[in-house]
């Protein structure tokens, strides 16, 4: 493998959604089976790689950076060392990572750092690899890792890992509110009560109506459904309130992203979002609004950028 590369590598880590989130049952390896619709959205953090002379380096910094692992805990940091073993003979690297996306909120911080190290790294080292390995290296790392090497909209199955990538015809414009508060994703996975096979949620609608451009965006939201907010909101009863508040400021639909705890809501275009991120955010009694859009696949890594 060619020694060539860049010095410098920025690249942009965007938070998702899940539009869908069905829990078909519990897996002999502890995780749970899933079957969910991941949205990559336009809030991000940032990452600046750099060749080192050996090993992992990485400073967090940023608004959302608060308890934040700067060691090998992170999975930014593992994905950078799971790299080095995949391209033998490449340099160590320096990670600065400004973090935006807030932790424990369900929108996959964390994986979407990781994910992002290992196609900055390939670009970087010029190691070559194909999407589809390094979708197996992050399948490696964590559940939601795979989905943001290629971002855009895809139906995961599994534990999440497995992806199939969906064309979409629409772009949905979001309110993510976030509470003061982060959700403990095993808590509220122990909570759950799993469907009987006759309740399980069907995703095909969803898939086929998010494929259709004549489709209106409100028949859209109709399908959207997670299965993991009762339980997230019996242990954290604050979701219900900033529910309740996003649909009178005029949300058409509502939903807790992932085990939570953010929530966002479906705006039907960007000027209302900015409208109801406004009054939501003078009402005071939450961390932090933002105001998001749909992402296509491969944006980031179209972003990206280089220094010789």
């Amino acid at each position: 493998m060619s020694q060539s590369g860049p010095e410098v590598v920025e690249i942009q880590a965007p938070a998702k959604v899940n539009l869908f989130l069905e829990v078909l049952g519990k897996r002999d390896d502890g995780f749970h089976e899933i079957v969910t619709v991941m949205q990559a959205v336009d809030i991000f953090d940032d990452i600046r790689l750099r060749r080192h002379s050996e090993g992992v380096t990485l400073r967090c910094g940023g608004p959302a950076s608060d308890s934040v692992p700067e060691g090998p805990e992170n999975l930014a940091f593992k994905a950078a060392e799971r790299m080095i073993a995949e391209a033998v003979g490449r340099p160590g690297v320096e990670i600065d990572l400004t973090k935006r996306i807030p932790a424990g909120g369900g929108l996959g911080g964390g994986s979407s750092d990781a994910a992002a190290v290992l196609v900055g790294l390939n670009r970087l080292w010029d190691v070559g690899l194909p999407p589809e390995r390094l979708e197996g290296i992050a399948a490696e790392l964590g559940s939601d890792v795979a989905f943001f090497v290629r971002g855009g909209t895809s139906l995961c199955t599994g534990r999440g890992e497995k992806i199939k990538p969906l064309a979409s015809a629409h772009v949905l414009h979001y309110v993510v509110a976030t509470p003061g508060f982060g959700s403990q994703t095993h808590r509220v996975y122990e909570k759950i009560r799993l469907p009987l096979t006759e309740n399980v949620k069907n995703v095909n609608l969803l898939v086929e109506r998010w494929s259709d451009p004549g489709v209106d965006p409100r028949e859209i939201a109709s399908q959207l459904f997670n299965r993991l907010e009762e339980p997230a909101c019996e242990l954290y009863p604050g979701l219900v309130s900033l529910k309740e508040r996003l649909t009178r400021l005029g949300c058409e639909r509502v939903l807790i992203s992932g085990s939570g705890s953010c929530v966002y809501g479906i705006a039907a275009q960007q000027e209302a979002a900015c409208e109801i991120a406004g009054r939501l955010s003078g009402e005071g009694d939450v961390a932090g609004v933002d105001v998001a859009r749909s992402l296509s696949a491969g944006s980031c890594e179209r972003g990206m950028s280089t220094t010789s």
